[in-house]
């Protein structure tokens, strides 16, 4: 029979305190149309999501069920890190396995080769390549690069030309189109441009994303996605 998984990790600054009453939310996802997730040999999921919450030391320590005990197979999970003032980052794709998980130590999921799923039963798990983006006001001479992930979630980066435009865009074309418009998150992850929003305004075969703001010539805007059919 299946055993949960006790996940463990620690919330910290990036000068290294440690951040206490701060929050990491776990969503199951990639789960098929139609298909009610249940635990091998146990019983069927009443909540898709799961929170647990740091203590004083930052430190967070609580059991759930490992995507390894879970049908159908190739589910994931989705992992926000949030802190008491509603900073956040994420969610980045985890797949939880084993009696114990310790995030410090874990290993995102980068590149997906599983079919991904959505509500309605999309699937694709082709590989974002260059070829599926177009972008527009980063200034001359801009490039995207870092490209990994899939439709339903992936990572780029965006370095400004010169003269860039307010509010620069990207175009994702999807390799395959949803059936109706889907839900997209994005966010500014990293870079050493200015962190600012990023709109989006996704439709079946594509997603445009906005910097809201104006970039500076030369720096890097790493952008993190994720999509969802509905």
């Amino acid at each position: 029979m299946a055993i949960p998984c006790l996940v463990t990790g620690t919330l910290q600054t990036m000068s290294g305190g440690k951040i206490a009453q701060g929050t990491v939310i776990f969503q199951l996802a990639n789960v098929g149309n139609g298909i009610v997730p249940r635990i091998i040999g146990t019983g069927e999921f009443p909540m898709l999501k799961y929170t647990l919450m740091t203590d004083q030391n930052g430190v967070i320590n609580g059991v759930l069920w490992g995507n390894d005990s879970i049908d159908p197979q190739n589910t994931i999970y989705l992992v926000t890190f949030r802190d008491y003032l509603g900073n956040e980052f994420g969610p980045i794709q985890y797949f939880i396995n084993g009696a114990n998980f310790n995030l410090n130590m874990a290993t995102p999921i980068v590149n997906l080769s599983l079919p991904i799923y959505s509500s309605l039963g999309f699937a694709t798990g082709t590989p974002l390549a260059f070829g599926n983006f177009l972008f527009s006001g980063w200034g001359a001479g801009a490039t995207i690069s870092g490209i990994s992930g899939t439709q339903m979630g992936c990572i780029f980066t965006m370095t400004a030309g010169t003269t860039p435009s307010v509010q620069p865009t990207v175009t994702l074309t999807f390799p395959g189109p949803f059936p109706r418009n889907p839900m997209t998150l994005a966010q500014m992850i990293g870079g050493t441009g200015g962190i600012a929003d990023i709109s989006v305004a996704p439709v079946t075969t594509q997603v445009i994303f906005t910097y809201d703001d104006l970039p500076e010539a030369g720096k890097t805007y790493q952008i993190a996605a994720f999509t969802l059919g509905l």
